[in-house]
């Protein structure tokens, strides 16, 4: 990257998608509030002895508000549930301080251990016939997945 005192803008890019439950109308105005991730990072020469940064920015959840601050919609998070698992894990490896593992070596180790116990785990969600319905996860697991 250039020298600081070259620096033109830094702008974000909002890309990606969100799954609404209810349509929105046009020529109303709404306030998107999101939760995401910037996946990437790019630089632009400006021609002019400056230069500008761009922020790709993924919505990871999303609530729509219509102007007078109301919650009008929660969009689901778009993240599939490998992503949720291994966003989960790595929050649980970073906050552990006694693990001497790196986070690969440490998240091979738990796909294994998650491989072992998938059969009980089947049982157990066939039994609660948990299959087609969203999963709902206890306020705790749920903070820890969706922490940045």
């Amino acid at each position: 990257m250039k020298e600081p005192n070259t620096q033109g803008e830094h702008i974000i890019k909002f890309t990606g998608k969100a799954s609404i439950p209810e349509p929105l109308k046009i020529g109303h105005g709404y306030e998107v509030l999101s939760k995401g991730e910037v996946t990437t990072i790019t630089e632009s020469d400006n021609n002019n002895g400056t230069h500008n940064l761009y922020y790709k920015f993924v919505p990871i959840t999303s609530e729509i508000r219509e102007e007078l601050g109301e919650l009008h919609i929660k969009a689901k998070d778009s993240r599939s549930n490998s992503k949720l698992i291994f966003d989960l894990h790595n929050k649980l490896w970073s906050d552990a301080q006694d693990d001497p593992r790196d986070m690969k070596d440490s998240y091979d180790d738990t796909c294994k251990e998650m491989m072992l116990a998938l059969p009980e785990l089947y049982k157990r969600a066939k039994a609660k016939n948990v299959e087609h319905k969203e999963l709902e996860y206890p306020d705790n697991i749920n903070s820890e997945v969706t922490a940045f």
